[in-house]
């Protein structure tokens, strides 16, 4: 069974983000922006990101301009952001913790 996608309204997003105080709801996208002390340190970042956005189907945005990364994340096919653009921005910040330790 496949399950509908929807747009999650503002206040659904407002509540999510509660629990991810780094990103930001902006243009029916959530972003998050971080800065890396090395060059290579973001490009770590970057491949984590992409290989996680692999392993799940479901792939963000993102930006890489030195040593910041921007990701963003929305579901093109409805438009705004879904509940597993949460879970993905959730998956993120699991991926800084894992590098900041």
């Amino acid at each position: 069974m496949v399950l509908s996608v929807e747009a999650l309204t503002e206040s659904q997003i407002a509540e999510a983000l509660q629990w991810l105080p780094e990103w930001a709801y902006e243009d029916k996208a959530i972003s998050r922006v971080e800065t890396f002390p090395t060059y290579l340190q973001a490009l770590d970042f970057v491949q984590r990101v992409g290989r996680n956005a692999e392993e799940h189907n479901h792939h963000p945005d993102i930006i890489m301009n030195y040593k910041k990364v921007t990701v963003r994340y929305w579901t093109h096919k409805i438009g705004g952001v879904s509940k597993g653009d949460v879970l993905m921005a959730g998956k993120v910040e699991s991926i800084v913790a894992e590098m900041k330790k």
